[in-house]
């Protein structure tokens, strides 16, 4: 109850509060929380007992209430005040943007706490009030001629009707007919009232902004944003000479979801288009530290030498991430790939425009998705349809080969909005209008961005700054304890060491010396001038070898050519810098060109490469490269 001062008038003060991205776990209804030193917390100390207020949240305001008692404690080193709330009341969800203009007060700051004038406050209130407690409709009829009416005598810009084509119009019509209470819908129509669900979440800020506007009343259990969308809605049926069958009480059980689907039975539809559900993977060695990273910042680089499994790793940890939450059973759907290259662009990723060619030889546009808002609004409609549970289905692109795209131009408006706190329902939730469609744009705090960046074609320090400032930066490097353990050798060097003898298999020899050259190689590639440790050999060139034909093939058809690349072609460096004079069995030093070698012969190469003193394996190999010839 609001407090008396010594006269017996009321004390009172009015605040409006923010209730986005708390660091506190209380429930607004009930306990509003904040630290000492907040801008104007002093104002709404002294006004213990004495003041109203209203919550605002994603520049709406959505409830009213009393400010109780305030406690305070300490604890982290700060003081903390606790707020008792009482005659907590929701209101109508009213736009800032829709009254802000009739606003004395300035919220260009977004201060935690505002404090306002009465008739702020009132204001506020008010038009909440008539946007849910305007004329009260009987029936739809009544409600579409009213509005209509409103609509033209304040010549407000239809903009919703926008003639769409008269198959999207009438899709909705024909599945509107099939809805009813507990009705089972086929996956046709439940998947075109979807777009109609999808259009009322999309344009819900803006339908109440008008309702307000235009002071239209409300049908019976609808608000007036909900009774706008159905009025017009209507009128769109009935400009493209459809029955008028959109009614409250389908909007109603669409909006509940009071309806089953019936899916089609196997075979009706290509399987390939159907998301299946995931199997994890066992989690790379590196899951908690890429888990963590991604939690802080939404998007991480995977950057390294060609073949230190940074593709790999991501498509791994995604499939196991995205199945870690106990209530969501994870599919395919919930993980994209997106490789960039020189001609990608943003109408590639975002959204671009396609040109078709009509019957008479007209050339009509549409707007064509890219893969990076297809999975935006897929990841929307998730986090959307969970906001009442307790976890949300994440949802993770993987873009292959990051940097051999021209970023800043794949990106667009959309490196902003990039950051975790400009994500949907954080603290500084941003929304752009996209390039094209123009239509308000933001992104999901459920979706995450995993790249990938080979460094032996473009260095980190390269990428543009505003792209690496919302990214963090995760070093591959190539893992020999990987190729000895997967290779028999139990990721000890040791053990690859003692298995060169004359009696080894020279499969097993070949594997040991592989690792052992690889390893030699790339120390001097970090030793050598204008090289770095992105030019270094990935341990993946060494995996899933089946003999020693297969090892050979990989250092001849891979390897070899990789060092010829880093060096440019220039083959007397790569003798003198990486070779010590020997490798005459590989490469032809005159024509400068990589030999047909035989396992024998690259066993001698790797022998001499990684000083191994064992003459009586290399006099085998000798022996035996001797042998093959003359047979």
């Amino acid at each position: 109850m609001i407090k008396l001062n010594n006269s017996g008038i009321e004390a009172e003060r009015w605040f409006i509060l923010r209730v986005e991205n708390s660091e506190y776990n209380d429930d607004p209804s009930e306990v509003y929380s904040f630290r000492e030193g907040t801008p104007e917390s002093l104002q709404l100390i002294e006004a213990e007992d004495c003041a109203r207020f209203v919550y605002l949240k994603n520049n709406q305001f959505y409830a009213k209430g009393e400010i109780g008692a305030i406690t305070s404690e300490e604890h982290d080193g700060a003081t903390h005040y606790r707020v008792t709330i009482e005659e907590y009341d929701e209101i109508e969800p009213i736009a800032l943007g829709a009254i802000e203009n009739t606003l004395k007060t300035d919220f260009s700051d977004r201060n935690k706490i505002t404090k306002i004038n009465q008739e702020d406050y009132n204001t506020i209130v008010d038009d909440a009030k008539i946007q849910k407690e305007g004329p009260a409709y009987e029936t739809v009829g009544d409600a579409y001629v009213d509005v209509r009416n409103r609509l033209q005598e304040t010549n407000q810009e239809e903009w919703l009707i926008q003639q769409p084509a008269d198959a999207v119009i009438g899709g909705w019509t024909d599945a509107l007919e099939e809805l009813e209470v507990e009705a089972t819908l086929s996956w046709e129509a439940a998947a075109k009232l979807k777009q109609l669900v999808d259009l009322y979440k999309d344009f819900q800020p803006r339908l109440a902004t008008l309702a307000v506007e235009l002071r239209a009343g409300h049908l019976e259990d609808l608000s007036g944003s909900e009774t706008l969308f159905v009025v017009l809605i209507r009128d769109l049926q009935q400009r493209c000479d459809f029955q008028m069958n959109f009614t409250a009480e389908k909007f109603k059980i669409l909006n509940q979801g009071a309806y089953t689907i019936r899916f089609p039975d196997e075979g009706d539809t290509d399987p390939s288009e159907t998301p299946s559900y995931i199997d994890p993977p066992e989690p790379p060695k590196e899951a908690s530290r890429i888990e963590r990273q991604l939690q802080k910042t939404k998007q991480l680089v995977f950057y390294g030498p060609p073949g230190t499994s940074k593709t790999y790793t991501a498509q791994r940890f995604a499939q196991w991430w995205v199945a870690q939450q106990d209530t969501i059973r994870a599919t395919t759907d919930q993980i994209r790939t997106v490789t960039f290259h020189p001609s990608f662009s943003y109408e590639d990723f975002v959204e671009g425009l396609t040109a078709k060619s009509g019957a008479d030889g007209s050339v009509e546009y549409s707007i064509q998705k890219g893969i990076f808002r297809d999975i935006c609004e897929d990841a929307i409609s998730a986090y959307e349809d969970s906001k009442s549970s307790k976890e949300v289905p994440r949802y993770v692109l993987i873009i292959d080969e990051l940097n051999r795209g021209n970023l800043s131009q794949i990106f667009g408006e959309l490196i902003t909005i990039l950051e975790a706190d400009k994500r949907i329902d954080e603290t500084n939730h941003t929304v752009t209008d996209l390039a094209h469609s123009g239509k308000p744009f933001s992104i999901p705090p459920n979706l995450y961005l995993i790249g990938t960046m080979n460094t032996a074609d473009r260095s980190i320090a390269l990428v543009d700054t505003a792209i690496r400032r919302r990214f963090r930066f995760l070093s591959f490097t190539p893992d020999y304890s990987l190729l000895l353990d997967k290779n028999g050798f139990d990721e000890d060097i040791d053990t690859a060491i003692n298995a060169l003898s004359p009696e080894t298999e020279l499969e097993t020899a070949l594997r040991a010396l592989s690792i052992l050259g690889i390893k030699q190689l790339n120390s001097r590639i970090l030793e050598s001038p204008d090289m770095d440790k992105g030019k270094q050999i990935g341990h993946t060139y060494l995996l899933n070898l089946e003999d020693e034909t297969a090892i050979a093939d990989t250092w001849q058809y891979e390897i070899l050519p990789l060092l010829e690349e880093y060096y440019y072609s220039q083959f007397d460096r790569i003798r003198e810098d990486l070779f010590a004079g020997e490798g005459e069995h590989l490469i032809n030093w005159k024509t400068e060109e990589i030999r047909d070698f035989s396992p024998h012969e690259l066993a001698i190469f790797l022998i001499k490469l990684t000083d191994q003193n064992i003459p009586e394996l290399l006099r085998k190999q000798s022996s035996q490269i001797n042998t093959n010839k003359h047979e």
